[in-house]
Order: structure tokens, then sequence, then C-alpha cells
């Protein structure tokens, strides 16, 4: 009998040893880790979908908003006169001046012209695929005489109601307004007419300037209206 217990005793003790000695990895095979769990500080984390850049409005030193305006009103009024000649004086001397039939700046489709282009004035033969009417889609295949009368020019500017300088409106037509983005070290300066009660005939033509040798020349020509 004494011999049988011991024999028990043993067995169960044996028994013990067997299963205190496996491991939480216990049941993986030999030379394979054991799965581990991060701690919560480093498990994996959901990156935030990135956010909407959102350029700032331009600013300008008060010195340089007014030469910006100075030779703005001066640039208009030679663009009143249709005095081409004149106005190329106001052109970058470098990257020339982008023409913008309607508010959205396409680089690499707009027009761009040089000084020398533009000092050709109103009666150059050369046309040019200026973009496309809207509503219709007409090719605008004109000269620069034709897209100043017919398009660009449509009101005395000069002569508008409203001047907004660095003003980039969220929300005034149906298409976007990138100018910040197509120009992002350039100031603005628009001739802005208003729609009158129940119309949608508001218009303005932007001019936007950039800084060159110390001086302010026009690099962009945005025509803004109501589009379908």
């Amino acid at each position: 009998m004494a011999g049988g217990r011991v024999a028990t005793l043993c067995a169960v003790l044996l028994l013990a040893a067997a299963c205190g000695s496996r491991a939480p990895g216990a049941g993986v095979p030999p030379g394979a880790s054991a799965p581990l769990t991060a701690p919560a500080s480093e498990a994996p984390q959901r990156t935030p979908p990135p956010s909407p850049t959102v350029l700032p409005s331009a600013t300008a030193a008060p010195a340089d908003e007014a030469a910006i305006r100075g030779r703005a009103k001066d640039a208009l009024a030679a663009l009143r006169a249709k005095d081409l000649a004149r106005f190329a004086s106001f052109v970058h001397p470098a990257k020339g001046v982008r023409f913008t039939p309607y508010t959205f700046v396409q680089p690499g489709k707009d027009v761009v012209l040089s000084r020398a282009a533009v000092a050709k004035g109103l009666a150059d033969p050369q046309r040019y695929l200026w973009g496309y009417t809207d509503g219709k889609g007409d090719p605008m295949d004109w000269t620069l005489g034709e897209f100043f009368e017919r398009h660009l020019w449509t009101r005395d500017y000069a002569a508008a109601p409203v001047t907004l300088f660095d003003h980039y409106p969220e929300v005034r037509g149906n298409k976007f307004d990138n100018t910040q983005k197509a120009y992002p070290g350039g100031h603005t300066v628009e001739q802005y007419f208003p729609a009158r009660p129940n119309t949608l005939d508001w218009s303005g033509l932007r001019l936007v300037f950039e800084r060159d040798g110390g001086e302010w020349y026009v690099v962009g020509a945005i025509h803004d209206e109501w589009t379908i």
C-alpha cells in the first residue's frame, strides 16, 4: 500500500512539474517566436487624411500696396486709351503677361505675350487661341485686337466703381479662382462692376503684379464674369 501511494504521489509531482514548465508560448513550433502584442502606446496608429491646402491671403507692405495701386492705375489708363505700346512698359520684362479669359488660370494653355508682342498693338495680324467661348465653346482664334475688343476690355474698367486689392472671392461665379496658386508671389488689383439688380451682369478685370528689380510689373490679366 505504501509503495502504491508513493508511486501515485511521484506521478502527481511529475505531472505538475511538466505543466509548470510550459511557457505562455507553449505549442509554438521549435525555433518559432510566440506572437507578441504591442503595448497600446506602440500599436499602429491610423493616419488622418491630409488637410486641404489653404493658401493665406497675400499681404503687402503699405508702401508696396501704394506702389502697385499706382502702377495699376497707369496700366489701366493705357488700356483705356488702347495704347498697347504704353501698356507694354508695365509688362514683366522676362515673364511677359498671361491672359486668362475666365478666372481659372491655366499655365501652359493661357496665352502669354512678351513685351515686344504686346507693343505691336491692336493692329497686329498674329492670331492666337485665347481659349473657348463660354456656353458655345467656340475657339477664340483671334488677334490681340479682337481679343481686346470682344473679351478683355468689354467695359471701361478704368472707371469701375469698385477697386479690390488682393481680394480672392470664394464664391462669385461658377469657376474656381486659383489666382493665388498660379501667382503665389503676386499681388492683384481688380476693377469690378457689381451686378445690377436681378441680373448676373457683374464683371471684373484683375491685373496681377510681381516685383522685378525693385519695380512692380504686370504678369497676368484675368477677365472675370458669370459663366454657364
